[in-house]
């Protein structure tokens, strides 16, 4: 068993045994933080294989106060728009820089998250199609990654986070950070929720969410009323 710390051991005291209350619950997580960082876990309730199933679910959110990313977005060809070339998230790739790196290097030593390329270089990308396909980067004008409109693709990329349910039926999302006000984190809560209660199959019998925890990274969970 994971032996915690004396921090997370003297934080998870002060927990009652009960459902919180959002706004409580997001106040404990700002006074008793033990990262930067508060993330938000949904459990969906699974009564039979049928539903485990159905939720291998994944979508895309954009939440009124975006954790800024700490990764990059390349763009793949010779200059960058104007707008872009002082945001120090995007780096503009050759064709043959793109295949190399793939190829011989690790996901994490890529630089990159996500590869964007205008709609003229749809053609140079076809001989890369399996390689970067299989990767699942491959830009394409249905994923929005294949367009002349670069800044955006950006600005998407800078503002949208992917939401899915695993196979054990957890949703686990980044909410905010420490220094955002109540209010902030109340606003991507109730955004967060409404989205999560879309994903709910149509075909779905009985409750879709079991319960919601909030945590700081780190720190012990708190139940939230739903």
């Amino acid at each position: 068993m994971k032996k915690h710390s004396k921090r997370y051991q003297k934080v998870n005291k002060k927990i009652e045994k009960k459902y919180y209350p959002l706004r409580e619950a997001l106040t404990f997580c700002l006074e008793n933080k033990l990262g930067k960082i508060i993330k938000a876990d949904f459990k969906i309730k699974q009564s039979n294989k049928t539903q485990k199933k159905s939720l291998l679910i994944k979508d895309m959110i954009s939440l009124p106060h975006t954790v800024e990313r700490k990764g990059k977005i390349a763009i793949i060809g010779e200059k960058l728009p104007n707008e872009l070339t002082k945001n120090e998230k995007v780096e503009l790739i050759k064709m043959e820089d793109v295949k190399e790196r793939i190829e011989n290097k690790k996901r994490n030593q890529w630089g990159f998250e996500k590869l964007v390329a205008p709609t003229e270089y749809e053609t140079n990308l076809k001989p890369l199609a399996k390689l970067l396909g299989a990767k699942g980067i491959l830009p394409s004008t249905k994923s929005g990654t294949l367009t002349d409109n670069l800044s955006e693709a950006v600005k998407i990329w800078e503002n949208e986070r992917e939401i899915k349910i695993d196979k054990d039926g957890n949703i686990h999302f980044v909410l905010g950070k420490t220094d955002f006000s109540l209010d902030q984190l109340e606003e991507n809560y109730q955004t967060l929720y409404n989205k999560v209660k879309k994903l709910r199959p149509q075909n779905w019998k009985g409750d879709f969410i079991d319960n919601i925890t909030l945590s700081t990274t780190m720190g012990p969970g708190i139940k939230t009323l739903i």
